[in-house]
């Protein structure tokens, strides 16, 4: 079973609206945590990113049953156990704050490779 370390955080609506979140992530540095909005527990499990609050959760592959949180925390660690990639599209996103008002876009370029694998290894995680 994947590790779950709580996390509480504010993203931005693609509006711009600040939205708190509260979700969990695999280590206390990960890049990545499940998270879905705080006055919503009903709510679906998404995959944001720490640093900037952007959604990723585009980036895993269709499967035929809905994933839980669990699996999303599970391909969350294996992403993270991939250090030879190149995360600097990641990083280099701005950091969400209280004064952010624009929604953070990514270099497609840039991530392109990192993209590709990041859902090549959620599907492994995914179809095991």
């Amino acid at each position: 079973m994947t590790r779950r370390i709580k996390i509480e955080m504010q993203t931005l609506s693609a509006e711009g609206r600040r939205l708190n979140v509260v979700g969990y992530r695999p280590t206390p540095a990960s890049r990545f945590a499940v998270t879905r909005a705080a006055d919503r527990p009903e709510g679906p499990w998404l995959i944001t990113h720490v640093r900037s609050g952007c959604g990723v959760t585009s980036i895993l592959p269709a499967t035929p049953r809905k994933l839980t949180m669990t699996d999303k925390l599970a391909v969350i660690a294996a992403w993270e156990a991939m250090t030879h990639l190149d995360w600097s599209a990641f990083d280099e996103l701005p950091q969400v704050t209280p004064d952010s008002n624009k929604f953070p876009l990514i270099d497609q370029t840039k991530a392109s490779p990192a993209v590709r694998a990041m859902r090549e290894t959620a599907a492994t995680i995914l179809n095991a």
